[in-house]
């Protein structure tokens, strides 16, 4: 059409056939969930700029990102195709941390209960000092959905006291509570996952 255009004959060859590639990474979807309750208050800062950090660098590989956070209620941060302008940072000042709710929003909004080939990862901020009642029979039961739907699970900050009620295969633990130690040491797990 170009060469038409300019009133010269055409070079260009038909097509003879298509061709199908296939895409060679798997779909990725990444989950950011952040305790806000009152025990969380030393860590407000870094959360909120980890779940910014997250949502913007999931974005350039493609990723399908959400954030929300849990205390006496559930905010979301960052909803899936939303792109963030800026950080948006909670108050850790809730009395109880509404978990089972948060853990279904984000599952409902990134679709962690099925096994569907793509890469998942959760990741939770949270000391998991949860005082709501049967509130950690809950979080048990969502880790094992979880995990047996193929989703990575890495719990940030979790109480030594309180993680021996959440291990389990799946769960990835970590303390690191500062950017600086705790980008690289996701960023290899990322790298594992995808």
């Amino acid at each position: 059409a170009a060469d038409r255009a300019r009133g010269a004959m055409s070079t260009a060859k038909p097509w003879r056939s298509t061709t199908k590639s296939r895409v060679l990474h798997k779909p990725i979807r990444v989950g950011c969930i952040t305790d806000t309750s009152g025990s969380m208050v030393a860590y407000e800062k870094v959360v909120a700029e980890f779940a910014w950090l997250t949502s913007t660098a999931g974005r350039t590989v493609n990723a399908r990102v959400a954030a929300l956070t849990y205390g006496d209620t559930v905010y979301p941060v960052v909803l899936p195709a939303e792109i963030p302008t800026h950080v948006r940072r909670f108050a850790a000042d809730g009395g109880t941390e509404r978990f089972d709710e948060a853990a279904a929003a984000i599952t409902q909004y990134l679709g962690l209960n099925v096994d569907d080939g793509s890469a998942k990862v959760l990741f939770n901020f949270s000391d998991g000092n949860y005082v709501v009642v049967d509130e950690p029979e809950r979080a048990r039961l969502w880790l094992q959905q979880w995990t047996r739907s193929g989703t990575t699970v890495v719990w940030v900050g979790c109480h030594n006291y309180h993680r021996r009620l959440y291990e389990m295969p799946g769960v990835i633990f970590t303390d690191k509570m500062t950017l600086d130690t705790l980008v690289p040491e996701l960023s290899e797990i990322l790298r594992n996952v995808t």
